[in-house]
């Protein structure tokens, strides 16, 4: 897992999908650029060109705000762009939003990540490398260690205020996040933050073989002792420790995996994933 950095990754590449992405990368890049410039009024560096069915998947990063997203370019026979970038999955809005609310909790989350750094070499564990976390990963805001997932679509203010280019320091982001959560926790009765605004910590172990679920508590209990004197950002938490291996073709795990668990109280089947709070959210 340590050396990988995207080799392997074919997001349903075809022959004629290479031919047509090695002969005309430059346009499919440029293209991208161009759009997300002009949509989203920000700039990007493409980090990878996969080629696809007739099409392109383009994965590409941005620093204000932090992002890192895929988009898929679609190619006529002759290899030429047609029309705008597709959002695939939907996932291009979220990942802005994901980065404006790291812009919103930049510190607590630098302050975070460096924590999760030490707790990592401390315990032989590792984390995603950035350059494959640039090549194949599609969801905003991440690191090697923990990602932010956002839920719901009660952030058309945020959306509509960035993309009207109007002033977001960090104190009028936070008023808007929290008033948007708030919002979307009251569609669902008894939907709790996590559920909302939830940040992933993804780790790695050593080897091919699962660690025990004492080193993930481990983790929580010193993140516990560590949040006495520190401040986390607000919003649910998960840990969860991996197998040391990826399948390159996706990017990601195979699955297999220890984490913080499940609570009874799922709608469905009576469960629901363990989110952990700090610093008395809830």
């Amino acid at each position: 897992m340590q050396e990988y950095v995207g080799q392997g990754f074919l997001p349903g590449a075809s022959e004629e999908g290479v031919r047509l992405v090695r002969a005309h990368e430059g346009q499919i890049r440029e293209r991208v650029v161009s759009f997300m410039r002009q949509r989203w009024h920000v700039e990007v560096r493409v980090n990878a060109v996969w080629p696809g069915r007739r099409s392109a998947a383009v994965y590409v990063s941005c620093q204000d705000p932090v992002f890192t997203v895929g988009l898929n370019v679609r190619l006529d026979r002759e290899g030429q762009v047609v029309g705008d970038p597709v959002d695939q999955w939907e996932e291009l809005q979220t990942a802005v939003m994901t980065g404006l609310f790291y812009r919103a909790y930049q510190g607590e989350y630098d302050q975070l990540n460096e924590f999760l750094r030490g707790e990592a070499s401390r315990l032989g564990l590792y984390g995603m490398r950035p350059e494959a976390l640039q090549r194949t990963q599609s969801v905003g805001y991440v690191t090697p260690w923990m990602f932010v997932a956002m839920a719901g679509s009660d952030y058309q203010d945020v959306v509509d205020a960035f993309v009207a280019g109007e002033d977001l320091p960090v104190e009028r982001l936070r008023v808007m996040f929290e008033a948007d959560i708030a919002r979307e926790r009251e569609h669902v009765l008894d939907r709790e933050r996590g559920m909302v605004v939830n940040t992933p910590i993804q780790l790695y172990a050593a080897s091919d073989t699962l660690p025990s679920k004492s080193v993930v508590d481990r983790v929580e209990a010193d993140l516990r002792a560590w949040s006495g004197s520190h401040v986390l950002p607000p919003t649910g938490y998960t840990i969860t420790i991996f197998k040391n291996s990826i399948v390159n073709r996706v990017g990601l795990p195979n699955g297999d995996n220890v984490d913080t668990g499940q609570v009874p109280g799922g709608p469905a089947d009576g469960i629901k994933i363990r989110y952990l709070y700090f610093n008395g959210t809830e």
